[in-house]
């Protein structure tokens, strides 16, 4: 991805392909729209390409009727490429990560995996742990203290002071 090889027309395509096959899926669709961190793009690049990314394979969902509450996505990290220069740290990577799921993923999907984002194990998991922390400590930032529900009582009770 060095420079952006795909055309709005093709991402359309491989997300309704994407979409489609979701309905089909009786238990729970894992749905994949993935950016290949392949190439010397910046982490800037990456983001571009996998918000528009994620913006279209959510749209596609929504127009095959898909409930986004019974879906994983398994999107990539918002990364540089893997032959650029300017690798930046797992923390960068989180916040930018996170960031772009902002903009794009709505609450109603219940869940986000990630594989190892093109990296071996230790690299993978060095940049998977922080999106956790930064997720958590943003959901914290956000909770209401009358929110009760467990979660928010097992996140008020572990993180905040007092």
């Amino acid at each position: 991805m060095s420079k952006p090889t795909l055309t709005v027309e093709s991402m359309n395509a491989i997300e309704v392909l994407l979409a489609s096959g979701a309905p089909c899926c009786t238990l729970l669709p894992i749905v994949e729209p993935e950016v290949l961190m392949d190439g010397d793009h910046d982490i800037d690049c990456c983001f571009d390409a996998t918000e528009a990314t994620l913006r279209e394979a959510l749209y596609q969902l929504a127009q095959q009727g898909v409930d986004l509450e019974g879906v994983i996505l398994k999107p990539n990290m918002v990364l540089s490429g893997s032959e650029a220069s300017d690798r930046l740290g797992p923390e960068t990577v989180a916040e930018m990560t996170l960031t772009c799921f902002s903009h794009t993923v709505p609450d109603a999907v219940p869940g986000i995996a990630f594989l190892s984002g093109g990296g071996g194990l230790e690299t993978s998991v060095h940049t998977v742990v922080p999106i956790g922390w930064v997720a958590a400590w943003q959901a914290i930032a956000r909770a209401d203290a009358n929110v009760d529900t467990p979660f928010a009582r097992k996140a008020r009770s572990s993180f905040v002071a007092g």
